[in-house]
Parts: structure tokens; sequence; C-alpha cells
């Protein structure tokens, strides 16, 4: 005799989207600069517009985040980043998901700007000794 063992697929989390709970007490990497905000859809738009080309990934089951990308880090300060990342994702969300709250973490230098100071540096590094 045969078993029919089927069963169907959990149901999906609720989250709440009125809450976020300190960006550092999540299982996200703390070295990166993350924008986050709770839900469990990876394609939603707020998140996926602001964040390309790094992915919108789901943690704890209720909260996306992404690394920020470095464009938001062209010649502004970290607040001004801040504010710029924010209010990208607020202007692509939908119209009910209006009220979500977001979280900031700028942990690091955003990598290219990093990379490109680097590159600076060993080209004046290596004039000064060309030099002596």
């Amino acid at each position: 005799m045969a078993s029919n063992n089927t069963s169907s697929p959990p149901a999906p989390k609720i989250c709440d989207k009125s809450s976020s709970p300190l960006l550092s007490s999540l299982p996200i990497p703390q070295n990166i600069n993350v924008v986050s905000t709770p839900g469990n859809d990876t394609s939603w738009p707020g998140m996926v517009v602001c964040c390309t080309p790094n992915p919108v990934q789901i943690v704890n089951g209720c909260y996306l985040w992404c690394e920020v990308p470095a464009r938001y880090f062209n010649g502004t300060s970290s607040r001004d980043a801040e504010s710029d990342v924010m209010s990208c994702v607020m202007r692509n969300a939908n119209d009910e998901d209006g009220g979500r709250i977001l979280g900031v973490a700028f942990n690091a230098a955003p990598r290219v700007g990093a990379v490109k100071w680097m590159g600076v540096w060993g080209l004046v590094v290596s004039g000064v000794v060309f030099a002596m």
C-alpha cells in the first residue's frame, strides 16, 4: 500500500511592518552599509530599485535588507547618503507600504570610494618614491 503523505506548504509568515529591531541585533554583516525594512517580499520595489545592483535579502523571515550601493556616496556625506537612500525607498514604495519603518546603518566606508582612495594613495606614494 502506498502512503499518501502530502502536506501543504507553510503559510507565509505575517510580519509587523510598523516596527523594526536594531540592525545590530539582526544576523546581517556588521561591516557594511545597509538599509533594512520590515517585510518578506524580496521583489518589493521600494528595496529592489534602491538596492540595485545589490540583491535584496531576507533575514529572520520578516526583514528585508541590502548593502547600500556605492552610488549613494558620490561626493556626499554619510548623512546625505542616508537621507538619499531612505528617500529612494519611500519614493518607490507602494502606497499601502508607505508606513514602513526603515533602518540604515553605515558601518563602513563605501567600498568603491575606499578603493579609489587607495589607488590615489598608491600613486602619491609611488610618486614620492620616484622623486627620491
